[in-house]
């Protein structure tokens, strides 16, 4: 099954936010936009995103997922030579983005990768690098409690692309 068919039966088109994990095999150094080069040590690197255009989750996993070439977002820099793992989701009526890369930036064993995605927000970051594939129920115990907490979040491990 191809990426995208397999994104189609798992992703919903629903709009939500998402935190898609992806692994960097060997240290990488890239120039993300207009930054200056920076080095991306080998590791887990997740990343904070929301969906809320047209085809929701499904469009914007299904884009991350299978490697689009166009780059628009500061994690299409690092989705050229990282792979992805797997994607956390939860269908949302209003975007919850911020709050998770908070949530992120308290997980053990997480360290920043200062501004990078948060260049339109007030965030430190929203993509986070780990040593170690960290767990979804430990993110998911440290969300505020609220409307989207009663909700759950899904977990799909993504399967190895060729």
């Amino acid at each position: 099954m191809d990426v995208a068919d397999w994104i189609s039966k798992t992703v919903p088109a629903q709009s939500g936010c998402y935190v898609l994990v992806l692994y960097l095999r060997q240290s990488q150094q890239l120039t993300v936009g207009r930054r200056a080069a920076v080095e991306f040590p080998s590791g887990y690197y997740l990343y904070v995103g929301s969906a809320f255009g047209p085809g929701g989750l499904r469009a914007r996993l299904g884009r991350h997922l299978s490697g689009s070439r166009r780059r628009h977002w500061h994690v299409d820099y690092l989705r050229e030579v990282a792979e992805p793992v797997e994607a956390w989701f939860q269908t949302l009526a209003v975007s919850r983005e911020h709050e998770w890369a908070d949530c992120l930036g308290r997980g053990r064993g997480l360290r920043p990768v200062a501004g990078f995605g948060a260049s339109d927000c007030g965030c430190l970051s929203h993509l986070y690098r780990g040593k170690a594939l960290p767990g979804c129920s430990a993110f998911r115990v440290r969300l505020p409690p609220g409307d989207a907490s009663a909700l759950p979040i899904s977990r799909i491990r993504v399967p190895p692309q060729p």
